[in-house]
């Protein structure tokens, strides 16, 4: 992962003020395997403001420092949940997703896709 843990964003910013965003999907090459049970989780931590600065992003799948390396870069640009939005991920990879992030954790909802 690259910044703040879910811990530390608790601990430094209290739950009221931080929005985790998470998603659990099955990557393209495990599609490929009938009866697969390879997933991946992510999750970006916001902080819960108007602006919703990225204050982390964790990825536990394949090729994870793969996935994870320019995350590094944008955090310390001060990447917002909103470029996050805006942007296109590129297909097909796990990476994608990241980019269509919508399922909070305050939320309650399913985030396996």
């Amino acid at each position: 992962f690259v910044g703040m843990s879910e811990e530390e964003a608790l601990k430094a910013y209290g739950e009221d003020h931080i929005e985790i965003y998470h998603r659990e999907v099955t990557p393209l090459e495990a599609t490929i395997v009938t009866d697969s049970t390879n997933t991946a989780y992510m999750k970006v931590i916001c902080e819960r403001t108007e602006d919703e600065k990225v204050i982390g992003i964790h990825y536990l799948g394949p090729s994870a420092g793969e996935v994870i390396n320019g995350f590094g870069l944008a955090m310390k640009l001060g990447i917002k949940k909103r470029d996050l939005n805006y942007a296109l991920g590129i297909h097909p990879t796990v990476a994608e997703d990241f980019f269509s992030l919508d399922i909070t954790k305050r939320s309650g909802k399913d985030y396996i896709k």
